[in-house]
Formats: C-alpha cells, sequence, structure tokens
C-alpha cells in the first residue's frame, strides 16, 4: 500500500476558513468589480485590520481542525507500523529484542511492498550513486 492512497490534507488556517466562508462574499458585495486576487488581496488587508476578537472565532476552528489532522495523522502513522511488523513476522506488541540493530524499510515498485534493509546497506547504496 503507497502512503499516497492516504494522504490526508493539511486544514486551512484561520485566515483562509474566514476568507472562503465569509470574506470572499463580504469583498465581492463591495467590490464587485474586483479580480480574484485583488479579493485576495484586499482579503489580506481586511483581515490585518480585524481584531482579535473578531478573529477568534476563525482561530479557534482552524486549532480545532489542526488537532483532529494531527490525531488521524497519528492514527495513520501507528497503522502504518503495525502494517509494516506484521508483514515481517515482527513482534506486534513491541517486546523486540532492543540489542538488533534496527532495520530500514524500502519500497519496492515492482511488487508494490515494503522490506527491510540494514542501515549500513542503505548508507552504502546512497553513497555508492
Amino acid at each position: 500500500m503507497s502512503h499516497c492512497d492516504t494522504h490526508l490534507k493539511k486544514p486551512m488556517s484561520s485566515f483562509l476558513m474566514w476568507l472562503n466562508y465569509s470574506g470572499r462574499e463580504q469583498i465581492k458585495t463591495e467590490n464587485p468589480d474586483l479580480s480574484v486576487r485583488e479579493v485576495c488581496v484586499k482579503g489580506g488587508e481586511v483581515w490585518r485590520g480585524m481584531t482579535i476578537e473578531e478573529k477568534s472565532y476563525w482561530q479557534e476552528s482552524a486549532n480545532e481542525a489542526m488537532g483532529k489532522y494531527k490525531e488521524v495523522k497519528k492514527l495513520q502513522k501507528s497503522q502504518r507500523e503495525l502494517e509494516l511488523k506484521t508483514q515481517f513476522g515482527g513482534n506486534v506488541d513491541g517486546d523486540e529484542d532492543q540489542s538488533k540493530e534496527p532495520k530500514l524499510y524500502v519500497y519496492n515498485t515492482t511488487d508494490e511492498s515494503y522490506y527491510p534493509i540494514c542501515r549500513k546497506c542503505f548508507f552504502k547504496c546512497q553513497n555508492s550513486n
């Protein structure tokens, strides 16, 4: 499985949330002849002129969205690690022998799977190219 299949987009910033949900409409009603670029520039000017209280709703929304994003990314990362461990017969419970050298997993494009390679071999391959 490629990580591109489960790619999760980062959430919008508070400015972009405001611009997309209310700012753009407000600016277009006041100045209907502005181009898209000019609306964005005007939006930045309006955003910088807003008070902290006016921005607080959008900043809270952006922080909440970022929190959810980080939570989902953490779950995806742990799921991907679990899949790799089970694919190669590793101990899923985390009781692996710590004296062994940690392995890197390299993606094989021919059969679309991962295979382990030790760090020394990996860096030898990198330095020889």
